[in-house]
């Protein structure tokens, strides 16, 4: 079972005083060519740039957060769609954090103006902070609290976005943020010259997602990632990281598949599915039993509907709906989610849905 994870939300979070270049392209590029994938794969691991943070190794990688279309109610103009991607510090009760959103627009002049006007939306209890240049525009400031964050906002052409470093001690530098911040807007410029894209996904990871049938009732498709099992590890409701990580690993599962799908028929809902391979059905039985357990001692329990023998159907703790079942040595989990409105109860239906058509088309191996 899941917690809460971030998602673009955290855009409408900074930005003081603008630095206002030419809104232009930072290269001759088509923006209506990128895809969310592309988008991500210009985030930077922390474990290729020195001098952000001391353990880099310690700082794990969360579920990319897709968003645009029907699951973004109230998009910027000219905003296609965002990507937002979460580095946490292990074991940190403090919350230590980096976070990194990158926003697509049709043009360098949407861009430019949404850039501008994040400014005045969020200018009041920041500290306006000197930093490196970085990209068509930048700014760096720094907000004091528990923990504290200080933060490079940027445009690259038509992509804007912020790199946030949360600490509880000592707020860090505008330079180190800055070191981030340039390896970010590298990749950008790359990306929008044509040298950078998005990796293709595994030959079975269209074959293990939901079937092109459920795009009936969810879609569009946000976006698509292979991720590593840390990024379970941090959401999963026994907020035991490295135990959760250390058992999948154990189990044979090195990485999931994930996908996000908005939801066309109720605007802002979302449903997230991640599909888990493990080493026999043995280890798929005992974590899918695990799921159950956790559901009946918290509920509230669900009707699944077609979906297995072992599966569980439950409310979440933000208000979405979760069912995760068993095939074999595989597993599957579908969870709703809003992130920017209330959750809407017409999701319940749409996850169980979803995942019966999931759980019939899936092989079974």
């Amino acid at each position: 079972m899941r917690l809460l994870r971030t998602t673009c939300t955290l855009l409408a979070v900074t930005v003081f005083l603008i630095v206002v270049l030419s809104p232009v392209l930072a290269a001759d590029a088509d923006p209506a060519a990128l895809t969310p994938e592309d988008l991500l794969a210009t985030v930077p691991a922390l474990t290729d740039v020195a001098g952000v943070v001391a353990t880099p190794a310690d700082w794990w990688a969360g579920f990319p957060q897709f968003n645009g279309g029907p699951a973004n109610p109230v998009p910027r103009r000219g905003e296609r769609f965002c990507v937002a991607q979460t580095f946490k510090k292990v074991d940190d009760q403090e919350q230590s954090r980096l976070e990194v959103t990158v926003v697509l627009f049709k043009d360098g002049k949407d861009a430019h103006r949404s850039f501008v006007d994040m400014s005045s939306e969020t200018a009041y209890g920041a500290t306006v902070l000197q930093g490196p240049r970085r990209g068509d525009e930048r700014r760096y400031f720094a907000r004091a609290g528990q923990p504290g964050e200080v933060i490079m906002r940027y445009r690259v052409g038509p992509i804007m976005g912020r790199v946030s470093l949360f600490s509880p001690g000592p707020l860090a530098s505008a330079e180190i943020v800055a070191k981030y911040g340039e390896a970010l807007v590298t990749k950008l410029e790359a990306l929008l010259a044509g040298e950078l894209a998005a990796p293709d996904l595994p030959a079975d990871f269209a074959p293990n997602m939901p079937p092109a049938a459920a795009t009936t009732e969810i879609g569009p498709i946000l976006g698509s990632a292979v991720v590593p099992v840390e990024a379970w590890a941090l959401a999963d409701m026994a907020q035991d990281p490295v135990g959760i990580r250390d058992r999948l690993k154990a189990d044979g599962v090195t990485n999931l598949y994930y996908r996000r799908y908005a939801v066309q028929s109720v605007p802002g809902q979302v449903i997230e599915t991640t599909f888990f391979q493990f080493n026999d059905a043995v280890a798929a039985t005992r974590w899918v039993r695990r799921f159950i357990r956790q559901v009946a001692m918290y509920g509230p329990v669900y009707d699944p509907g077609d979906t297995g023998i072992l599966r569980a159907f439950t409310q979440t703790a933000s208000g979405g709906y979760e069912l995760q079942f068993t095939k074999g040595r595989l597993v599957g989990d579908a969870t709703s989610l809003a992130p920017f409105v209330a959750s809407d109860p017409a999701a319940m239906s749409l996850v169980r849905k979803t995942v019966e058509l999931w759980w019939n088309a899936v092989p079974l191996q």
